[in-house]
């Protein structure tokens, strides 16, 4: 495969994605959506967010070696009381 056609493949792959995200925003209302559905909404950018800064910090730390067990304990104590504080 040579470099030109995996780009294209990989812009054609993210353009379909685009595509079908896009759909579903501008064509599931809202409020036909199941309520847990969205109230899950609010925290759906901060819990983004928190995975991308989390999965940054332990890469930095261990240099790309999956993270040792008391980061991972870590990270999951903060995910229970994060959902029992109602976060």
């Amino acid at each position: 495969m040579s470099a030109t056609t995996a780009i294209v493949a990989v812009l054609a792959a993210a353009g379909v994605i685009w595509l079908l995200r896009t759909a579903f925003i501008a064509m599931v209302p809202t409020d036909r959506l199941p309520v847990a559905i969205r109230r899950s909404f609010v925290v759906a950018g901060p819990a983004a967010m928190a995975a991308l800064a989390t999965t940054a910090v332990l890469a930095a730390r261990t240099g790309g070696a999956p993270p040792p067990v008391r980061h991972l304990a870590a990270l999951l104590v903060a995910a229970v009381l994060a959902r029992r504080g109602a976060n």
